[in-house]
């Protein structure tokens, strides 16, 4: 079925190429043994099918960048690593930040940028954060005492609240941002219930 889905989307059929990438979204693992194959027909979006390319595949990816014969698929070629997550794809990323491939002067972003669309980062520190984790939890609104003198939306008239007050010492909260590699305090922005216009939504400043 896979096979035939692949063969499908090489041609150009939507159809095929959504219903892989339904695979990619829910059980990823299961495109991996077809991954090569994906790459021989040069199916190389979304780059998320990607997500569970073993070593061999990943290395392909790297080797063709490396040659240097299609410059003009580079932007796809680096979002297919970026989102397979692998120690070679981040090394290879790595190292073209420093010594860029052919093409590279026609992107936006430098290569190591491309991680983020993966879902990860390197950090000022150099070590790897991961942007986003593997769990969700589920966001619970609670009731807090009102303010007296708690300020209202210049623009809806409705009165601002904390949108989130998020404590790493508090333990839940801690293994809930644990994969971010984050710790602090972040939340106290009053924002208005009935518009954002007002401003964004944004954590206030953070002790690191």
């Amino acid at each position: 079925m896979i096979e035939e889905l692949i063969s499908k989307a090489s041609v150009g059929d939507d159809d095929a190429i959504g219903e892989l990438s339904i695979i990619a979204d829910t059980d990823p693992v299961r495109l991996t043994p077809y991954l090569g194959f994906l790459f021989d027909r040069d199916v190389l979006w979304p780059a998320k099918l990607y997500r569970a390319a073993d070593g061999d595949v990943v290395h392909r990816v790297v080797e063709r960048i490396d040659g240097g014969r299609t410059p003009d698929r580079l932007n796809h070629l680096l979002l297919i690593l970026a989102h397979s997550r692998h120690p070679l794809a981040e090394s290879a990323l790595r190292r073209w930040s420093t010594q860029p491939p052919a093409g590279a002067d026609k992107l936006y972003v430098s290569a190591l940028s491309y991680a983020r669309e993966g879902g990860w980062t390197v950090g000022p520190d150099g070590h790897r954060r991961n942007l986003c984790g593997s769990s969700a939890y589920r966001w619970i609104m609670r009731e807090a005492p009102h303010r007296a003198d708690r300020p209202s939306c210049p623009w809806c008239a409705s009165p601002l609240w904390t949108a989130a007050d998020l404590d790493t010492a508090d333990l839940s909260v801690g293994a809930a941002l644990k994969h971010t590699g984050w710790s602090g305090r972040a939340g106290d922005r009053d924002v208005p219930l009935l518009c954002l216009l007002h401003d964004a939504v944004q954590p206030g400043d953070a002790d690191r």
